[in-house]
């Protein structure tokens, strides 16, 4: 049989109380640095951001099929993903923006500008997010905030989803000024 030593004993005899300091409990343990509790976050963050990119994929797979309750299920669920992406990696642009767009196109207006606010104070030049963040506005009513946006792709050569854009904003305009109900999906979101 081993022979223990008496510090061993000891701090064996206190972890077993319960009655261990944080210090000795660090002696005898690993505790993960902030470095690498930021390296494994980056790691769940990028594994949930993919997750969510996966779902929307789906999403957009049953919308071809016609499966409207399929797809709108899947996006709720990139939606969730993309959000704790966020929870382990508050300052990722990508997963802040494709939150945005699933909140979007789930109805959640709101909520994703926000998304998309948070993308672009962290990524100014995130052309997607101001592009989108367009779309939101529309959706919402703010035609003259989503024209901001327009000009925002204008002055910063987006000239193609500048484009798009427009087409949004003038369908949008067009079909308010007719009386028409206005379908965000006829409008190619």
């Amino acid at each position: 049989m081993k022979r223990r030593t008496p510090m061993l004993t000891s701090l064996l005899a206190l972890f077993l109380l319960g009655a261990m300091t944080p210090q000795a409990h660090a002696l005898g343990s690993k505790e993960k640095s902030p470095e690498e509790k930021a390296v494994e976050n980056e790691k769940k963050a990028t594994a949930k951001y993919n997750d969510g990119v996966n779902k929307m994929k789906k999403a957009e797979e049953q919308l071809l099929k016609g499966d409207r309750s399929k797809a709108q299920r899947e996006m709720e669920q990139a939606a969730k993903r993309f959000a704790e992406a966020v929870e382990y990696k508050p300052d990722f642009p990508d997963a802040l923006n494709n939150l945005g767009y699933s909140l979007r196109i789930t109805g959640r207006y709101e909520e994703a500008l926000m998304n998309y606010s948070l993308a672009i104070k962290l990524n100014p030049d995130f052309m997607q997010a101001h592009e989108y963040r367009a779309r939101a506005y529309l959706a919402l009513d703010s035609v003259a905030l989503a024209q901001t946006e327009y000009q925002w792709l204008i002055d910063h050569k987006h000239q193609a989803e500048a484009d798009t854009l427009k087409m949004a904003i003038d369908a949008w305009v067009l079909a308010k000024a007719e009386g028409r109900k206005v379908s965000v999906e006829k409008l190619g979101w």
